[in-house]
């Protein structure tokens, strides 16, 4: 698996608008869009899920991360994947 190194010139460069875009995202996930980008994590898109699904947020290097409720439903999802041959486990 490919590891993302950021780099200190990849920094996120926060627009003079970034208070009012951050705005636009939802409660629920809005702190952790905020340190990703702070981090050099640049996001584009987001959703929290709404109660309904799992949520995400979209890297700007193509990327995504998956918000799953709990530690639980997190194993059940990734036995899933690996069962779908989609993902595979780092240790082997």
């Amino acid at each position: 698996m490919k590891k993302h190194k950021v780099r200190p010139h990849e920094r996120f460069v926060m627009p003079k608008n970034y208070e009012l875009i951050l705005s636009g995202v939802e409660e629920e996930i809005r702190d952790l869009v905020d340190v990703l980008n702070k981090n050099g994590y640049e996001t584009v898109a987001s959703c929290s899920g709404h109660s309904k699904m799992m949520g995400n947020i979209a890297l700007k290097d193509g990327r995504e991360l998956m918000i799953i409720e709990n530690y639980n439903k997190a194993r059940k999802v990734e036995k899933l994947l690996i069962a779908e041959g989609l993902y595979r486990p780092l240790n082997e």
